[in-house]
């Protein structure tokens, strides 16, 4: 069994972290790529997977009021979790080409993601 991390990020109200990364199953010849979300004032819980699956995600940025999280994978994808209910179904923002190389929320409600092949795309979380 191995696991490690790629990105990090902390909420600004500091009460979450989230990070990704993997964990491969040696015996099996599996690896689980995963995004998880920690409440800080929980810890001992270790949090849980908002997203989880194949995708090397390598990139998690929360919006500026702290209701949403980001997250950005090789393959281009931004999935967006809701940090208010994150039992809920995530959905996909859009696709950049090249893998997602950055993020930033441009406010509460709108993300801006930079493509490894330099697009760049602009995603309202209120239309997706």
């Amino acid at each position: 069994y191995e696991r490690g991390g790629y990105a990090v990020a902390i909420s600004p109200d500091e009460r979450w972290v989230a990070w990704t990364g993997y964990e491969k199953y040696l015996t099996r010849l599996e690896i689980r790529e995963f995004v998880r979300l920690v409440d800080l004032q929980e810890p001992e819980k270790h949090g849980w997977d908002v997203l989880r699956g194949d995708a090397d995600y390598d990139v998690v940025r929360f919006s500026p009021d702290g209701r949403w999280l980001a997250a950005g994978d090789v393959e281009g994808t931004a999935p967006l979790v809701s940090v208010v209910d994150p039992a809920a179904e995530p959905r996909l923002l859009g696709a950049v080409a090249g893998g997602v190389a950055a993020m930033v929320f441009a406010s509460d409600d709108a993300l801006v993601a930079l493509g490894g092949d330099g697009e760049v795309c602009a995603w309202s979380l209120a239309r997706g």
